[in-house]
């Protein structure tokens, strides 16, 4: 209690009690491992502000989606840092140049982003965070309609996603490759007869003009929805509404997967995902990553995590954290 009254901008809010205060500043006992370790880390997100690393690295460059995600998630009070390859947003972070860091993970029309799945299985950081945010994809322009148009630029997985839209409405246009939409969208600000597909962002940071919005919703599909990961370098506390992520490695031989798996179903554990990706290490061997529901402090987590650990070859932890709302 001498160390709250003492940190500046701590004082107790007027709101508690003099009951309470009287209580919490009289309790002579020990707080349980879990309670304290809740409390230590409002301390640190409290202390954050007087730190000059308040510093959130992303997936950049600014005007991303990636950006947009780290935007709804922190708020004015953080910089952000824009990176140019997720590489090194796991780098900043690792360093402790950033206190977080924010990469995409998966998108519900183009699947998983395969390369942060790699990364995290090598890096010394753990997911504390989820963000869940919709995709719009607009097609953006210095020219005025679509028929001056002879070439867009976008990120590889943007033209993925807006494939069925421009085979309709922009027959025999060259596609071109951009390192992400921001730089597409400088791209077509710089360059006529040119058009990039990115945000609504883009269109305003760039001066571009709107020639055709949510081109990525054809064909029945109207949700493009991509989840991106919130890195760090410290565990998160259970809330009651978490998600748990592991990878781990099997024996290549016939039901091994299956028997691994079995834990979850005895705990009464549910599956939210599992993908598999190739060993980096031994050709033909897969690491498969898994998404469930709970936090590693529930018991029945607890004791499913601890017996799969018992029949894998290899076994990563990589966070437990809140789920963010679908």
């Amino acid at each position: 209690a001498g160390i709250i009254r003492s940190l500046p901008g701590t004082e107790l809010p007027a709101k508690l009690s003099s009951l309470s205060r009287e209580t919490l500043f009289a309790h002579q006992g020990e707080f349980s491992k879990s309670a304290a370790s809740r409390v230590f880390e409002k301390i640190d997100m409290g202390m954050a502000p007087l730190r000059e690393e308040r510093e959130v690295a992303f997936l950049g460059p600014e005007d991303t989606f990636t950006h947009q995600a780290a935007s709804a998630y922190f708020d004015e009070s953080w910089t952000y840092s824009p990176c140019d390859g997720l590489e090194n947003v796991f780098r900043r972070v690792e360093s402790g140049d950033a206190m977080y860091g924010v990469v995409p993970a998966e998108n519900t029309m183009v699947g998983v982003v395969s390369h942060t799945l790699d990364l995290l299985l090598e890096a010394s950081l753990e997911i504390v965070g989820e963000i869940v945010i919709s995709i719009d994809h607009y097609l953006l322009s210095r020219e005025s309609s679509l028929e001056q148009v002879r070439e867009v630029y976008s990120h590889p997985q943007a033209l993925a996603q807006c494939r069925p839209w421009i085979s309709s409405n922009m027959i025999g246009v060259k596609l071109r490759e951009a390192s992400s939409t921001a730089e597409a969208a400088s791209k077509a600000r710089r360059k006529k007869q040119s058009a990039a597909i990115a945000s609504r962002w883009a269109a305003e940071r760039y001066d571009l003009s709107i020639l055709a919005a949510q081109i990525d919703k054809v064909s029945g599909v109207d949700q493009n929805i991509t989840r991106f990961l919130v890195l760090g370098c410290h565990s998160t506390s259970r809330t009651g509404e978490d998600k748990t992520s592991i990878a781990f490695a099997v024996k290549h031989e016939v039901g091994a997967l299956v028997e691994i798996l079995k834990p979850f179903s005895k705990y009464g554990i549910s599956l939210l995902k599992i993908e598999s990706r190739p060993s980096r290490k031994t050709p033909w061997e897969y690491s498969f990553y898994v998404d469930l529901e709970g936090h590693v402090e529930d018991s029945g987590v607890r004791r499913a995590l601890r017996e799969l650990r018992k029949y894998s070859q290899y076994y990563k932890l990589l966070g437990s954290y809140p789920r963010a709302g679908q």
